[in-house]
């Protein structure tokens, strides 16, 4: 799964920290399938859903607002606002149908007006 370079940096030095702390317990909150996460297995949407709760709490956010799945929806505007294709957009969420994807997308007000700007001016 590609990273953007700032969140690669972060978790190479969280890897480093816990390494140096000799840390045990799961060591990110998602998993590649391909080498799953340090206890062997894929977090639960509960033990990710606890630990946003919990870094919410800690950073102030209110709950209401942010949520594992509300990012999801913003992670995937951003990424069509940018430019993004939405096939890619559709694999990067793990979507098998586009469809599903759709789902997630929200118009913005830039992007309405954006549309309503490549209309052909009336005389």
């Amino acid at each position: 799964m590609p990273l953007y370079p700032t969140a690669q940096e972060a978790l190479t030095e969280w890897r480093a920290v816990r390494r140096s702390a000799r840390a045990r317990g799961p060591l990110f909150v998602f998993a590649n399938p391909a080498k799953p996460a340090h206890t062997g297995r894929v977090p639960s949407a509960s033990w990710v859903e606890k630990a946003f709760t919990r870094l919410a709490q800690r950073a102030q956010v209110d709950r209401t607002r942010a949520t594992p799945h509300k990012l999801r929806h913003a992670y995937s505007t951003a990424l069509v606002e940018a430019g993004v294709a939405l096939d890619a957009v559709k694999d990067l969420l793990g979507h098998a149908s586009i469809s599903t994807t759709q789902i997630y997308l929200h118009a913005t007000a830039g992007r309405l007006a954006e549309a309503v700007r490549k209309l052909p001016r009336l005389p």
